[in-house]
Order: structure tokens, then C-alpha cells, then sequence
């Protein structure tokens, strides 16, 4: 019984930790106490907050592949 409830514990902690990663960096810093005393006006910048720091609005960097002369020599090996 006790080590089904101590695996039931671990894995909350491990859902509550996805979730809290998730979430924006400014909230997760947030405190508890900030968070559950937000009132109506500051529910919508929350929301508003965190649509914004979704992960489809940040752009990529294109990658472009360049090529390195490193290992090249400029002496012919006869």
C-alpha cells in the first residue's frame, strides 16, 4: 500500500513538474500566494502573457551550413 501511494506522489510531482515547465518563466517565478490573489483585470494579462510566449510565435534561426577548412591541407601528400 505505501509503495503504491509513494508511486502515486511520484508521479504527480512528475505531471506538476511538466506542467510547470510549460508554463512562462515570469509565472513560474511568480509566487503561489501572487498567483492565486489575481483578480480579474490581471487574469487577462495572464492569459494574454502566456499565448505570448508560445512556442510557434518565437522564429527560428535558418541554419545555413558553411564549409570549414579545417583539416585541410595545402600540402600534397605524396
Amino acid at each position: 500500500m505505501k509503495k503504491e501511494l509513494d508511486s502515486l506522489l511520484q508521479t504527480a510531482e512528475k505531471a506538476f513538474t511538466v506542467e510547470l515547465l510549460k508554463m512562462p518563466v515570469a509565472i513560474r517565478k511568480m509566487k503561489r500566494k501572487d498567483l492565486l490573489n489575481l483578480r480579474g483585470g490581471e487574469e487577462v494579462a495572464l492569459a494574454a502573457a502566456v499565448t505570448d510566449c508560445a512556442l510557434e510565435d518565437i522564429p527560428n534561426p535558418k541554419l545555413v551550413r558553411t564549409n570549414s577548412k579545417k583539416g585541410k591541407s595545402s600540402q600534397s601528400i605524396n
